[in-house]
């Protein structure tokens, strides 16, 4: 009798868990997947485009008839046809740009910024739409002597200095990591067209810029020269 009522009772709860997980098979309905909004769902219902500018004639600068340049007019016009308001952080350095980009609210920063294997690490690029070169810039009055450079091996014994956290900074300490002699000091301070001002004071002998600053720069300091290229092409995002 007692092995009859366990048989029963082992059958009356297996039969129960097979219903049972039949039941809750038969009733589940699969939920719609909730997707987590992109940045530009977020961007286009807060209806604003935050974004770092780079103040630099060849970023963004305020002219005569109002905000300029050429990564501003870019921005400018992709917020127009998002619809929504460009909100706009200007930034005096590289470094202070990169700084900005760290905050969560900045969708972009836009610093005409080269794409180095270091950055790429550390920041989602846009397109590519420059190429560029970085290029010794020297004091013209250096011209016609032994001091003016020619090449990297000629760059011992000047006083060189860039930005920090730049790529002009990378490239010379690479240079100098392979065995260079090259003294170059680097400042949060000065953006690379002050730089380039103070070579024309010839305060110091020589910095780095991007081939496209220094052709935009050559006609507000004169007495600035290019000495040579120190890299190869490089894209600016």
């Amino acid at each position: 009798m007692n092995k009859f009522l366990y048989t029963s009772f082992a059958i009356f709860f297996a039969l129960s868990f097979f219903v049972f997980g039949w039941l809750s098979h038969s009733a589940y309905m699969p939920g719609k997947r909730i997707e987590k909004p992109s940045l530009l769902d977020k961007i286009k219902k807060e209806k604003k485009l935050n974004v770092v500018l780079l103040n630099a004639p060849s970023t963004y600068y305020i002219g005569s008839e109002g905000p300029q340049g050429f990564e501003y007019d870019l921005l400018h016009s992709y917020a127009k046809h998002l619809g929504v308001e460009l909100s706009i952080t200007p930034a005096h350095t590289v470094k202070e740009a990169l700084e900005l980009s760290k905050n969560p609210n900045i969708h972009i920063t836009s610093a005409s910024l080269a794409k180095t294997p270091s950055r790429e690490k550390l920041y989602h690029f846009g397109p590519s739409y420059f190429e560029v070169q970085e290029q010794v810039i020297c004091n013209r009055g250096m011209l016609g002597s032994s001091k003016f450079p020619r090449d990297v091996e000629d760059l011992e014994g000047l006083s060189i200095m860039v930005g920090d956290d730049t790529s002009y900074s990378e490239t010379l300490q690479k240079l100098k990591e392979d065995g260079f002699d090259i003294n170059f000091t680097t400042s949060s301070d000065y953006s690379t067209e002050e730089l380039l001002e103070m070579v024309g004071k010839h305060q110091i002998d020589c910095t780095v810029a991007d081939s496209n600053i220094y052709a935009l720069n050559l006609k507000f300091f004169p007495e600035i020269a290019l000495a040579f290229s120190i890299s190869g092409r490089e894209q600016l995002a």
